[in-house]
């Protein structure tokens, strides 16, 4: 667990039976059978701890394994914090890694306001089925994230263009089961046919402390807004501070661990996993 008053890792066995240090291992395990199976594999990376994490794991198997380590997938959805980019950049370079950056153009030109009300008739014919595909019928849509057609067009969509254009028939994620309830019944490895991949996820068995063990063991780079009461973000318009002291502080039990996410996109969650969504 981490000390409340200096944020330092001690260890403690996790609720589950499962040790920490087995918890580890299960996610090398995971990992390294993926890089051995598939020959175009991609680390979704969202500058969150929970990808950060699962870079680390990625990177540290490929090291030993002596592979290269494969890019970094990052979704750029137009309204993200200038320290999420800035933390982009220095991950990037200090630990040697190509960033691959997705995002829907048609969308982000026309350059929406947040909340700005979005024409459907003026997409592009993709988007426009994209939308379709939602089930939506309405005309317009809001620009933001808790939308369920901004939302998907913002991400799942750029998310798919990219993995079609590189090729990559691999996709490591950062998800966990505990974080959300649409991702309490995901499995460590989960076929996707359109298009045709394999998500892969090392550490769906970690609790969010169990997280926070080893982010700050480790040393791992942080998000700065976790030091700013951040318990869980997304865009800079859609995310709140939940607590006075840093993320690793609070009272994980008592404060849900993604409160200060917009809850109207909580709740479609879903929806968005079963349109593509991590």
């Amino acid at each position: 667990m981490l000390s409340q008053e200096t944020g330092t890792a001690t260890f403690v066995p996790a609720r589950d039976g499962l040790s920490l240090d087995a918890k580890n291992r299960i996610a090398r395990i995971v990992v390294e059978d993926a890089l051995t199976q598939f020959e175009r594999p991609v680390v979704m990376w969202t500058a969150g701890k929970d990808s950060t994490l699962t870079l680390w794991h990625v990177r540290s198997a490929c090291q030993e394994l002596g592979v290269p380590c494969p890019p970094i997938l990052f979704i750029d959805h137009g309204t993200h914090f200038d320290e999420t980019w800035r933390l982009l950049d220095e991950v990037s370079k200090s630990w040697g890694l190509q960033p691959i950056i997705a995002r829907n153009d048609d969308l982000l030109a026309r350059s929406p306001a947040p909340g700005a009300s979005i024409r459907v008739a003026d997409l592009s014919r993709e988007n426009q089925e994209e939308v379709a595909r939602t089930g939506s019928r309405d005309r317009t849509f809001p620009y933001a994230l808790g939308n369920l057609v901004a939302n998907h067009l913002l991400k799942t969509v750029p998310m798919n263009a990219a993995i079609r254009e590189h090729g990559f028939d691999c996709v490591f994620t950062g998800i966990r089961w505990d974080e959300d309830e649409a991702r309490s019944r995901e499995r460590f490895v989960s076929p996707r046919s359109e298009p045709p991949h394999v998500r892969v996820h090392p550490i769906l068995h970690y609790a969010e402390r169990e997280i926070w063990t080893e982010t700050l063991r480790l040393g791992l780079p942080r998000h700065p807004l976790y030091d700013q009461g951040f318990r869980s973000f997304d865009g800079k318009y859609d995310s709140h501070r939940v607590g006075d002291v840093p993320a690793w502080q609070q009272d994980f039990d008592r404060i849900p661990e993604r409160l200060g996410r917009a809850q109207d996109k909580e709740q479609i969650m879903n929806r968005l996993r079963e349109l593509g969504y991590m």
